[in-house]
C-alpha cells in the first residue's frame, strides 16, 4: 500500500499547526495520525495522499478524535472530517479549530470560501469551535 510522501506529510502537518484539526490538541502532546477525509478504499490514486484529502487528527482510527469520526459518520461529513465516495476533498469544505470552515488545497493551503488565504482565529474562538465541535463538551486546548 502506498504512503504520503514526507513533502505531502510535511505540508499538512505545518498546514495543521500539528495539532488534531477537530479538537486543537497538540499532536507533540499527543498521539495522532493523518487522517483521509475521503477513505482510502474509495480515493482514487491520484486523491488519496494528497494535502487535500489529509487532515490531522488526534488518536487512532479507534481513539481520541479519530475514533470519534470514524464513529459518528454524518456528524463527520457535515464538517468535512469524512468525504463521501463521489466528493471532491478540494470541493468539499472542513471545519477546523485553527481556522473555521476551510477549503484545502494540494499546495497545503487551507482558503476561505471567497478564495481568501485562511487566517488563524484567537484562542476564544478556538475553544468556542472545540465545545461546539464536541458536542457541548469542555475540551481544553493544548497550544503547541
Amino acid at each position: 500500500m502506498s504512503e504520503p510522501s514526507r513533502k505531502t506529510c510535511a505540508l499538512v502537518d505545518a498546514r495543521d499547526g500539528e495539532a488534531c484539526v477537530r479538537c486543537g490538541r497538540s499532536l507533540w502532546s499527543a498521539r495522532g495520525s493523518r487522517h483521509h477525509r475521503k477513505p482510502r478504499s474509495v480515493a482514487g490514486l491520484a486523491e488519496r495522499h494528497t494535502t487535500a484529502n489529509l487532515i490531522l487528527l488526534c488518536g487512532s482510527g479507534t481513539t481520541g478524535c479519530h475514533g470519534w469520526v470514524h464513529a459518528h459518520i454524518s456528524e463527520a461529513v457535515e464538517h468535512g472530517w469524512l468525504i463521501r465516495s463521489f466528493g471532491d476533498p478540494k470541493q468539499v469544505p472542513v471545519d477546523t479549530v485553527r481556522y473555521g470552515r476551510v477549503y484545502l488545497d494540494e499546495q497545503g493551503r487551507a482558503s476561505t470560501f471567497n478564495g481568501g488565504r485562511a487566517e488563524e482565529g484567537t484562542d476564544i474562538e478556538q475553544r468556542r469551535r472545540s465545545r461546539e465541535f464536541m458536542g457541548g463538551e469542555g475540551v481544553e486546548l493544548v497550544q503547541g
